[in-house]
């Protein structure tokens, strides 16, 4: 459970809890609510307030850049990220290293451009994977981006015929959001 939840009245208001987590922290004063929400949402950063309590320099660094989670994505640790890299060089191999053609890029591109789940590299791992740089090219208009559901570098996913979208699409639960069959593990 998260430790926020354990130390603040869940029954107050929202004044009141930025008022307590304030205390929490040592404060004089109360949290700004963006810090209380996403130290609420996000067990990592709130341990990090609540380990930085006596650094006043880098509590005030923290607050000032409140981190929210991933949204309706997990954190994955760069080892599991060197798993999961490992498990689809592994099923590309075994396809002979296919790469998907034009069209099958352009429409997986297309779709993770409009999913909700496409962010920033969040790990040094998904920071240091080489991609191409960010282009209006069909297969480089992601760039560096990554999936905030398997963490995988889009650039380089998109191109693997053995690689699938994790999530369904919204409007048809046998398909992928790349409108490709659901394939069964």
């Amino acid at each position: 459970m998260n430790t926020i939840l354990e130390q603040v009245d869940a029954g107050a208001g929202l004044t009141d809890q930025c008022r307590q987590f304030g205390n929490i922290l040592g404060l004089d004063e109360a949290v700004p609510e963006k810090v209380l929400l996403a130290a609420l949402q996000n067990e990592t950063y709130a341990r990090n307030l609540l380990l930085s309590k006596g650094s006043p320099e880098m509590l005030a660094q923290l607050m000032g850049n409140p981190v929210m989670p991933r949204a309706g994505g997990p954190e994955y640790s760069n080892m599991e990220l060197v798993g999961k890299a490992a498990g689809a060089l592994l099923r590309w191999g075994k396809t002979g290293f296919t790469k998907a053609g034009r069209d099958v890029i352009a429409r997986r591109e297309e779709a993770c451009l409009a999913c909700p789940h496409l962010h920033d590299p969040q790990r040094l791992l998904q920071n240091l994977v080489p991609s191409a740089g960010l282009t209006e090219e069909i297969g480089y208009r992601t760039g560096k981006k990554v999936c905030g559901l398997c963490g995988c570098n889009i650039s380089n996913k998109i191109r693997m015929t053995s690689e699938s979208c994790p999530e369904r699409h919204p409007e048809d639960n046998g398909r992928t959001r790349w409108g490709e069959v659901v394939r069964s593990n």
